[in-house]
């Protein structure tokens, strides 16, 4: 279970810096995350900031004759890390477990396909009128980055939801009529969605994003 979803983009911006990483010594980690602290005691470790100074991510190395192996001992808040330094485990704790990696099903969204089947997969959590707390932090993760897609994709992302049905319409060559029957309200009321008149239903929300492939946010924003 992710505990902390607002994490996981910095986890794996983390992760990928390690894949290009070219590193001979200790001491070149600080030249990757200049905020990296070698821990001391032959201790082997270092410490990673994760989301700025939000999370502490405590780290075993060990750099053999061709690879470098690293291996994940801890991860927290700064207050939980504050309080394993006063206690001075962070030298030898490693509760790390598997089923932590296994949790991290989802990644950074790389293209359209891949945004869909997050949207689809979203919208399928959402419709769940019973929520565990490990559902609610897959919903919390999902929302996450597909917003983080939008931002970097979408040119609308602060535009009204109305300039954004009309941008939507104009880009698909489709006409207020043609999104009427696609909605089964009248013409008049479609009019006055892209004129921000009057505000877009949840229901027709979810059959417009569903149309275009775009997630719902957008016409919660305006």
């Amino acid at each position: 279970m992710l505990l902390h979803p607002d994490s996981f983009v910095s986890l794996n911006e983390w992760v990928n810096k390690i894949k290009v990483s070219n590193w001979n010594k200790p001491d070149d980690i600080k030249n990757t995350f200049a905020t990296a602290d070698l821990l001391g005691k032959k201790s082997s470790r270092v410490i990673f900031n994760i989301s700025g100074n939000k999370y502490r991510l405590i780290v075993k190395y060990y750099f053999g004759k061709k690879e470098i192996h690293l291996f994940i001992c801890w991860i927290g808040t700064h207050a939980a890390y504050t309080k394993l330094c006063k206690e001075n485990k962070q030298y030898y704790i490693h509760i790390f477990k598997l089923q932590m990696v296994q949790s991290l099903k989802y990644t950074i969204i790389h293209n359209k396909a891949q945004y869909c089947q997050y949207c689809d997969s979203l919208e399928s959590l959402l419709k769940l009128k019973k929520r565990s707390k490990s559902i609610q932090d897959e919903i919390d993760l999902l929302t996450l980055l597909i917003e983080k897609y939008d931002e970097a994709h979408h040119p609308f992302h602060r535009l009204s939801p109305g300039a954004i049905l009309k941008s939507l319409l104009n880009e698909h060559k489709m006409k207020s009529v043609d999104l009427a029957n696609l909605l089964g309200v009248s013409e008049g009321l479609v009019s006055d969605m892209i004129s921000d008149k009057k505000a877009i239903s949840k229901k027709n929300m979810l059959l417009i994003s569903k149309h275009f492939k775009v997630n719902q946010h957008f016409f919660n924003q305006g």
